[in-house]
């Protein structure tokens, strides 16, 4: 798809903004905008499954909904939120090893300002709230 500004909302990674938009979302799908929606991270997802319950929607049924961090509340919502894993520990582990690396690094290297690029595998964690009906 194309990317269009007016789809993108913007919270900030907390439930209530999830909530916040739920409104906004239920618009765009019953115009027929939209059919599914992937939000920043599990928190902003769940407060928008829950904005969406009271509107009458159902995740997995009306739209799709997707999550980002895989956390424990993914698990425990109704319907249970589809995710995106992400890496959390490695990435911490990645960090600390690229900045002792940078600590123990020669004295003479210590003003190089390098831009570090590492990319950590992600995976979609398929729970009832993407299974829409075909």
């Amino acid at each position: 798809l194309p990317f269009d500004p007016a789809m993108v909302l913007t919270g900030n990674y907390s439930r209530t903004s999830g909530y916040q938009h739920a409104e906004a979302v239920a618009a765009m799908i019953g115009a027929g905008l939209a059919d599914a929606v992937i939000a920043a991270n599990d928190r902003m997802a769940i407060g928008l499954l829950q904005g969406l319950k009271e509107r009458g929607m159902r995740a997995g049924v009306d739209a799709a909904i997707i999550g980002c961090d895989d956390s424990e509340g993914a698990r425990l919502t109704d319907p249970p939120l589809s995710s995106i894993m992400v890496p959390f520990y490695q990435i911490g582990c990645e960090a600390a090893s690229q900045l002792l690396g940078i600590i123990t690094a020669d004295s003479n290297d210590q003003d190089r300002q390098e831009v570090i690029h590492v990319k950590l595998p992600v995976r979609l964690v398929v729970r009832a709230s993407s299974r829409t009906p075909t």
